[in-house]
């Protein structure tokens, strides 16, 4: 449950239940992955070009090595040895002089292409998360959202050169190797496949292990990071109540459990090196015995060359290889959190099919039988009304009453648990949610100013729009700006709000709104709770000018002040989520029901 502008919002209930966590494979999960850097422009054109040339100036020295000491034919009994060996090292040596100089080539590339597909995926999460219901916005604190994206980084950097950089290039040697070892010595090939597989095999367990640790180090990390942002948050609370040494106890708490958690897991991961080293030293070992037994008919200069080549540079890379293996299986499984992210269903997102809503007309409104439930709890009970193209709403009740969820259903932030609502007779979630709210001018309680000039918050209203068409619409709104610094008192475009409008006063602030609305020049202004907490002067000038600017209007306005309803069309009053009363001004007041009781209160009560 969330408490935003007075009413207490019911979060969850239009959200599906989440897909079952299920374990994916690295194949699954590596091609998933992988499709974000397929999407990036030039992949298969620019990317795949310049990286097939570069692979090939890698596998260049394992040809080199491999065909040239077959080709030469060395034998020592032979009389004109050194000329051949001189000529065939300074084609060896220059062949790995090119495949060095190719290297960082390579990285390069790799890491043009790695930011590139970073940017996909960041692009692709914060697109989710301002697709996602508004309910799961407010219940997931900022903290998981930005480890999330912090994580993002850490996978790119580790997966994508693992991946291009290492496997696939030891792949394509491997099959080389194989092919041309088992052609020119028959048994040699398979030396070189039992040394692939005994080390793929032993990396991807070890792989698995270290996956599933750095799962649980991702999950764990995201729930201390959000914790410490919700710390963080709480600055002026925690002085409120003398509860700063309390708050920071508990910042120590999370911190603690989050490394305790992680030196178990280090502790798991070292108890793992041992064995690989092991490991490593008996195929160092091993290798040259096999290479020299199993290369039939072979000179003896071809067997010291190709173990010169096994043990020096394929051992190496075959140990990348594993380190290669455990970073592709890890960045597969941190991106298992991060798909988990991605695949949440939506049940407030466009339907296959959804058209534009028409542009340009002040709509009509209706909600039918609309419920709308948390729960056991229902916000909303089959509640309905007409809202007539031009025509002013006023929406009243006590707090907690569902009033600000009207409006929440209507941007389709939430979606109705029953009933339908229509703009213009279309139903909400038959046309686009852009085409949608491009119709609303939207003015709340909280200003939603970010720290930035007066410029830049009023102009987010219609992005691109000129300094003139800026001023006018503060005009409007009656905020008194200058052009320039030094103008009218710093009242100017250059101005800085602060953080949420911290250098503005509450009327300033709520005028930058209102200039912000005006720009964008909706069809219908959506007002809720505008003037809350502004003093009696300034609350009384801000509904003369909303009155003023909301005439050739549709406008749904939400307020506790029952007396700035007088111009209303039609007011409904809300109690327990059902509609108690309905009618205009005069008619509520001449029933002498519950909206004459309360404005009767607050006369009484100023």
């Amino acid at each position: 449950m969330v408490e935003k502008g007075g009413d207490a919002i019911a979060v969850g209930s239009d959200v599906e239940a989440p897909p079952e966590k299920r374990t994916i494979g690295i194949w699954e999960g590596l091609l998933y992955l992988n499709g974000f850097f397929t999407q990036v422009d030039g992949y298969y054109t620019a990317f795949m070009g310049r990286y097939v040339f570069l692979v090939a100036a890698h596998l260049q020295f394992a040809i080199t090595v491999s065909v040239g000491t077959y080709v030469a034919n060395i034998d020592l009994d032979d009389g004109l040895i050194q000329q051949k060996i001189y000529v065939l090292v300074g084609v060896i040596a220059g062949s790995y002089l090119l495949m060095q100089i190719a290297k960082p080539f390579r990285e390069a590339l790799l890491m043009w292409y790695r930011v590139k597909g970073g940017e996909t995926i960041g692009t692709a999460m914060i697109a989710k998360i301002f697709n996602l219901p508004l309910g799961e916005i407010t219940t997931t604190p900022t903290g998981e959202f930005t480890q999330l994206l912090v994580q993002n980084g850490k996978i790119t950097e580790t997966f994508h050169p693992a991946f291009y950089g290492i496997a696939i290039p030891l792949c394509v040697e491997t099959l080389f190797l194989f092919i041309f070892l088992s052609a020119a010595y028959k048994y040699a090939g398979m030396v070189i496949l039992v040394l692939f597989v005994t080390f793929s095999t032993v990396g991807y367990i070890t792989a698995l292990r270290m996956s599933d640790r750095s799962q649980n180090e991702l999950r764990n990390g995201m729930q201390m990071f959000g914790k410490l942002v919700g710390y963080m948050a709480s600055y002026e609370r925690a002085h409120y109540f003398g509860n700063v040494d309390h708050t920071i106890g508990l910042v120590r708490d999370a911190i603690t459990e989050y490394n305790v958690n992680r030196y178990n897991d280090k502790v798991g991961e070292l108890s793992e090196e041992f064995p690989m080293l092991m490991f490593g030293v008996v195929c160092h070992v091993l290798a040259p015995v096999l290479i020299a037994l199993s290369m039939e008919g072979s000179t003896l200069f071809q067997r010291l060359a190709m173990i010169g080549y096994v043990v020096g540079v394929y051992l190496t890379e075959l140990q990348q290889f594993t380190t290669a293996l455990a970073q592709i299986r890890t960045g597969v499984s941190d991106f298992t959190v991060v798909r988990e992210f991605l695949e949440r269903p939506n049940a407030v997102g466009d339907r296959p099919g959804a058209v534009e809503l028409a542009p340009g007309i002040s709509p009509a409104i209706e909600f039918k039988n609309v419920v709308f439930s948390y729960g056991e709890r229902v916000i909303l009970d089959d509640v309905s009304f007409k809202v007539d193209a031009g025509s002013r709403l006023g929406v009243v009740g006590s707090s907690g009453c569902g009033k600000s969820t009207i409006m929440k259903l209507l941007l389709r932030f939430y979606a109705p648990t029953s009933g339908t609502i229509t703009v213009n007779g279309q139903d909400i979630y038959s046309v686009t949610a852009d085409s949608l709210r491009s119709l609303f001018s939207v003015v709340t309680q909280d200003s939603q100013l970010f720290n930035g000039t007066i410029r830049e918050n009023i102009g987010y209203g219609k992005l691109g729009s000129s300094d003139d068409d800026i001023l006018h619409a503060a005009k409007l709104a009656e905020l008194a700006l200058g052009a320039t610094e030094g103008e009218n008192n710093d009242m100017n475009l250059d101005k800085p709000c602060g953080e949420k409008g911290a250098h503005l006063s509450g009327g300033q602030q709520q005028r930058v709104a209102l200039a912000r609305a005006m720009l964008k020049n909706g069809m219908c202004y959506l007002l809720d709770e505008p003037t809350t907490g502004l003093d009696g002067v300034v609350a009384r000038q801000l509904q003369d000018t909303f009155d003023e600017i909301t005439q050739a209007s549709s406008t749904i306005m939400i307020t506790h002040h029952l007396e700035d309803l007088k111009n209303a069309d039609q007011i409904i009053y809300l109690d327990q989520g059902k509609i108690l009363e309905h009618g205009t001004f005069d008619e509520l007041v001449g029933a002498k029901g519950e909206f004459y009781s309360q404005l009767e209160a607050r006369k009484r009560a100023s």
